[in-house]
């Protein structure tokens, strides 16, 4: 489990650096003793095995060491940032709140819960040099239950088994190349996501370094480590590029961005590419699965659109009936399911029927497929509007239209007025004026929509992970 590999590296390699949170760093020993101590205080609290603890955090260090130390014991973890959230989750089975003694005010206005409040003192969490190494006492880890709310809102989550942990981190090291020389910066994303929960524990499994941000000045700091893989949201990516004007990419690649979760312009491209590193990989994954299932190395615009099924993953696009598509057909995206994804949401058969079926996850996604076998995801099935009869994808001309305005993003809405008239709405987020003329010129014939509207913002509804919330915008700009 991860617990007894970071024991493992913390032997092999105790003064090599495992973690840096906010600047401070900690050794493989003392990050071990850390987790050893936050095990001892949970094993001597006897929460029942195979229960849930909730663990309540805003310090993502303190989230790490008390997760681990409850997965220790035996106890099912999901972490959150605050009671409210916890509510909306309605978990069952949930045995105790942890919370740190530094943040015990997190939970003095959160909504009443009958679970067993948990308060972890602050020498429970710290190192201990002299602790002896934690006890083999044959307890299986603990599953982990990470949520996702995507672009509705609605919470889904998914419990993964604690006994595939191992092999699910030496997948994810094994596709991202992670060894001890490993040092990823995971910023600021949460552990309740599978960007914020899957890589960091896969680099300490393979010994490497992760490096945690929490501080305003994160995308300035970025260099400040020594870093050589991080993983981006296209936003995220957008702040570190500007966080670093003059600087210019060094020749040698050893840092590797990764990026994903949602289109990123040829422009930020080139300016990533330009300032950062010169390697930017491109990639599909979903909280659902194991480890990223489509990947490519940014070379061209092609590359940027067009992603290869990483070694042991199989995607297809099919028909609605579901038989595969010849290439160049339109159609909905499935993944083959591996023993190490997860089959199902929790408490929810529901959703459970829509996404898994016949040992396939549906990610919801319409794509199409090149003869060489590399795909191209269109936008959701959900996202899809008629113009002139024929249902449409959104997301590629929601890509033209962000690309050719130079905007940082672009949605595309159908609805009607309170008249009853059809009418367009692009939706555009930007820190400057938008003339309509050049977006309805860019959008074709004027007379294929009855009424276009051109509404601005400055940001877009967002999700925990920083994706756009797109229900909440189609509320925001059809007001009525």
């Amino acid at each position: 489990m991860i617990m007894e590999r970071i024991e493992a590296w913390a032997h092999a390699q105790p003064s090599r650096t495992a973690v840096v949170h906010n600047d401070q760093a900690l050794t493989y020993r003392e990050f071990a003793s850390a987790i050893r101590a936050a095990r001892r205080f949970l094993a001597a609290e006897a929460p029942p095995p195979g229960s849930v603890a909730i663990v309540l955090a805003q310090d993502l260090l303190t989230a790490w060491l008390l997760t681990m130390g409850a997965r220790a014991v035996g106890l099912t973890t999901v972490a959150v940032l605050s009671m409210d959230t916890a509510a909306l989750l309605a978990l069952r089975d949930v045995a105790c709140v942890l919370v740190a003694e530094s943040e015990r005010q997190l939970v003095q206005n959160g909504p009443s819960t009958n679970a067993r409040l948990i308060v972890v003192p602050s020498r429970s969490l710290a190192p201990t040099p002299e602790e002896p190494p934690a006890p083999k006492d044959g307890r299986p880890l603990g599953d982990y239950i990470l949520y996702t709310s995507g672009t509705t809102g609605a919470y889904k989550k998914l419990r993964f088994e604690g006994g595939l942990e191992d092999a699910r981190n030496e997948a994810r090291a094994r596709v991202s190349a992670f060894t001890p020389a490993t040092v990823f910066h995971a910023l600021d994303f949460g552990l309740w996501t599978g960007l914020g929960f899957k890589t960091p524990s896969a680099v300490w499994s393979a010994g490497g370094c992760v490096v945690i941000d929490q501080t305003a000045d994160r995308f300035a700091n970025f260099f400040r480590h020594g870093v050589t893989n991080v993983q981006t949201l296209p936003e995220t990516l957008r702040a570190l590029a500007a966080a670093h004007p003059h600087r210019t990419a060094p020749a040698d690649d050893s840092l590797v961005l990764r990026t994903g979760g949602a289109s990123t312009p040829v422009a930020l491209a080139e300016l990533a590419r330009a300032r950062l590193s010169r390697r930017l990989v491109v990639a599909f994954s979903a909280t659902e699965v194991a480890a990223v299932v489509m990947r490519s190395e940014f070379k061209s615009v092609d590359d940027l659109y067009w992603l290869a099924p990483t070694p042991g993953r199989e995607v297809q696009v099919v028909d609605e009936e579901g038989a595969p598509l010849p290439p160049g057909g339109q159609g909905e995206l499935r993944i083959r399911l591996i023993d190490l994804d997860s089959h199902g949401y929790l408490d929810d058969e529901e959703a459970t029927a829509r996404a898994f079926r016949g040992g396939f996850f549906h990610p919801g996604d319409l794509a199409v497929m090149r003869e060489d076998g590399r795909v191209r995801v269109l936008g959701r099935i959900a996202d899809v509007i008629n113009i002139g009869g024929r249902k449409r994808p959104v997301a590629p001309i929601e890509q033209t239209l962000q690309q050719s305005l130079g905007v940082d993003e672009v949605c595309l809405f159908l609805g009607m007025t309170a008249s009853g008239v059809e009418e367009l709405v692009v939706a555009v987020r930007s820190s400057g004026p938008i003339e309509k003329a050049d977006i309805e010129r860019r959008l074709g014939p004027s007379n294929i929509f009855e009424r276009v509207r051109i509404e601005v913002f400055e940001d877009f509804p967002r999700t925990d992970t920083g994706k756009t919330r797109r229900i909440d915008l189609r509320r925001m700009v059809f007001r009525d």
